[in-house]
């Protein structure tokens, strides 16, 4: 389940990109979740290690992969941290059992979709269930309204 907060904690990751670009650990690229990772959201393969191979950028070292990318496999690999949902497009597909800090409003879906019920998510600051932008919307009204 994804656990939705509307401000930051101690535990908020802000920039994700630059702190797994210092903090990866090679033994990360030998996961076969981190390969479909990097296949799924960059389109590249792991060659060998840390070695990964894009159609766009050739030989590339992991800290060149997308910012989705790396959140992703820090989602996967340090899933204490909260992450800036910011940090991720819409190309990084569904999340489970991780808190995201969304400190502006996120689309999960696009207005045509509003009432489109696939996400499994609370929000932390009420307990409400977020299944849709329209429940997200809802939540997020809620938190503003009480913290004004």
């Amino acid at each position: 389940m994804i656990h939705i907060r509307f401000q930051r904690s101690p535990d908020t990751l802000l920039t994700a990109s630059k702190y797994f670009d210092y903090n990866f650990e090679e033994d990360w690229f030998e996961d076969p979740l981190v390969h479909q990772i990097i296949q799924d959201i960059d389109k590249s393969d792991v060659v060998f290690g840390c070695v990964i191979r894009s159609p766009v950028l050739g030989i590339m070292p992991p800290q060149w992969l997308s910012n989705g990318a790396k959140t992703l496999i820090l989602m996967l690999k340090e899933p204490w941290h909260e992450f800036n949902a910011t940090s991720i497009g819409d190309n990084c597909g569904p999340l489970h059992d991780i808190t995201i800090v969304c400190t502006q409003i996120f689309l999960f879906h696009s207005p045509e979709e509003r009432d489109e019920a696939d996400i499994n998510a609370v929000c932390d600051f009420n307990g409400m269930p977020i299944r849709s932008m329209v429940d997200y919307m809802n939540a997020y009204d809620d938190f503003i309204e009480k913290t004004e």
